[in-house]
């Protein structure tokens, strides 16, 4: 019988990733089977060993993580989309992070209740959203396969991803307080950030945007939920853009999007697009699956039924 290599994040979920794959690996490999896992930085160290894998036959591959982790993997496979062989890779998730957006889309639990996606007998092909950036290290290409964002939501994703201070104690004691910690400090500094944006290679408009989701995926973060028109394999990126907001309406925002779905009102920009420009006069946060990368120019864009992933 094959053995499948598992990619293993220790850091996610505050540092307790590691001793609770112990507790949960049995389960999974009741369903999918005898693993070898690897547990490798995330850049340089990843790729290497996923093209290993790759190199040697693996089809089947296992983001144990969180959100960043499955990006992450996502991101090193996706440099082989052109070879031959790329059509019979299938991405599977076990979701041992803070968020876990992507294994809510659909998958299963464990006895446990730890979140997973890993039924590789059960896939679908889904999109996967593409970012061209510009930032002071040069053009950057990543992919991303929840949700992206500017403005006050990748402020707070910023501040949730610090390991040290008052964060860093909150992501060991409670996620939901940790999430609650940083969006509520992003939203005490938060500054519109002014920008042009145009949609599917329209005209530019001029904006001052308070916060501009690009979704593949309702859910944003915890239990925050956003009633966007989108769809995992639908061709189109949802994109929910709020401008001008003031602290107050940015709090009742959250407020309302804790409570577990927010539906956008009349003064918000809804719409489904093929791509998506957005370009200011300095660096700002790009929020995309949970990590950050700082830009001045950011193209959105899809790639359609790009990736096999497990339902």
């Amino acid at each position: 019988m094959n053995v499948m290599t598992l990619f293993l994040n220790p850091r996610a979920g505050g540092g307790t990733a590691e001793r609770r794959w112990t507790a949960v690996r049995p389960d999974v490999e009741r369903l999918v089977g005898p693993l070898t896992e690897t547990l490798p930085d995330n850049g340089a160290g990843l790729d290497d060993a996923v093209e290993h894998a790759f190199r040697d036959g693996e089809r089947r591959f296992i983001a144990t993580g969180g959100d960043g982790t499955v990006n992450a993997l996502l991101n090193s496979l996706l440099r082989f989309r052109t070879h031959p062989a790329f059509s019979q890779v299938a991405l599977g998730a076990v979701g041992l992070g803070s968020s876990n957006d992507f294994h809510k889309q659909s998958g299963g639990h464990s006895p446990a209740g730890v979140r997973w996606r890993i039924d590789f007998h059960r896939t679908r092909r889904q999109d996967v959203g593409r970012i061209d950036a510009a930032t002071d290290r040069g053009r950057i290409r990543r992919y991303f396969i929840v949700n992206a964002s500017l403005g006050v939501t990748a402020d707070g994703n910023a501040i949730f991803n610090r390991t040290s201070g008052m964060i860093g104690l909150l992501k060991r004691l409670s996620t939901n307080t940790a999430i609650s910690w940083a969006a509520l400090s992003a939203i005490l500094r938060h500054t519109d950030a002014e920008a042009r944006v145009s949609f599917d290679g329209g005209d530019e408009g001029r904006v001052r945007i308070s916060n501009l989701a690009v979704m593949k995926n309702p859910s944003i973060s915890g239990g925050m939920r956003a009633a966007i028109p989108v769809s995992a394999d639908g061709g189109r990126l949802g994109v929910w853009m709020e401008e001008g907001l003031s602290r107050v309406a940015l709090l009742t925002l959250f407020i309302k999007l804790n409570s577990g779905w927010f539906s956008p009102t009349g003064t918000s920009t809804i719409g489904a697009y093929r791509s998506l420009r957005v370009r200011g006069t300095n660096l700002f946060p790009v929020e995309f699956d949970g990590e950050i990368l700082h830009a001045s120019d950011v193209q959105f864009s899809l790639l359609d039924r790009a990736l096999e992933v497990c339902l």
